[in-house]
């Protein structure tokens, strides 16, 4: 074979390797590959349940995937139209509807309780010295999203929830437990609090 033949017919190759690779990209999901995309990307930050009781066409999904990645998700581009066609397919406008939680009736009869810890208001330049040094690696310098979700959009405003996540961890979150203090942790939420709201006053 003459050398200029040799190489046409191995960039053919190439090109139609890519070509081969970019369908499996924009191809369907499999199982497998679908739940390690909703475990990385969206179970990051939700729960199940925020997922199961959507019910939304394919193109609605496409909106929720794409506010989401806008919002610092990691999901790439050329993930959200596959996983829209997957997240359609199961939990679609047709699938089951889910079984609502069911408390006993003595519960529901007692009135709920504001939680004391959450309406503390910490030490916000605190937590801006802490949040560099522990958060900023993975969800940005300025709390919009890197590695990890952008803080500043959605987090946990139930300062027991938030506690929780941080000091346990979830999923791809490690725990800070035994590094950072609840005291800490509170200053850390309201110096992102008070970040949010520099942001939305100056809308």
């Amino acid at each position: 074979m003459k050398p200029a033949t040799l190489i046409f017919a191995t960039l053919l190759s190439f090109c139609s390797l890519g070509t081969c690779m970019a369908q499996v990209a924009s191809g369907p999901l499999d199982e497998t590959s679908a739940s390690r995309i909703v475990s990385r990307d969206c179970l990051l930050c939700h729960g199940e349940e925020m997922i199961t009781q959507q019910h939304l066409a394919k193109a609605a999904w496409v909106k929720v995937l794409q506010k989401m990645q806008s919002w610092g998700s990691p999901i790439s581009g050329g993930e959200i139209e596959p996983l829209a066609t997957y997240l359609a397919g199961r939990y679609g406008p047709d699938s089951a509807m889910q079984e609502p939680v069911r408390i006993p009736v003595d519960n529901s009869a007692h009135p709920a309780t504001p939680e004391g810890s959450a309406i503390q208001p910490g030490n916000a330049n605190h937590g801006a010295e802490l949040y560099a040094n522990h958060c900023a690696a993975c969800h940005g310098s300025n709390a919009r999203g890197k590695v990890g979700p952008n803080l500043l959009t959605f987090f946990l405003s139930e300062n027991a929830d938030w506690q929780a996540v941080v000091l346990d961890g979830r999923r791809e979150m490690p725990a800070w437990k035994g590094q950072l203090m609840a005291s800490e942790v509170g200053d850390i939420r309201a110096w992102l609090l008070r970040e949010a709201n520099e942001i939305y006053k100056s809308r």
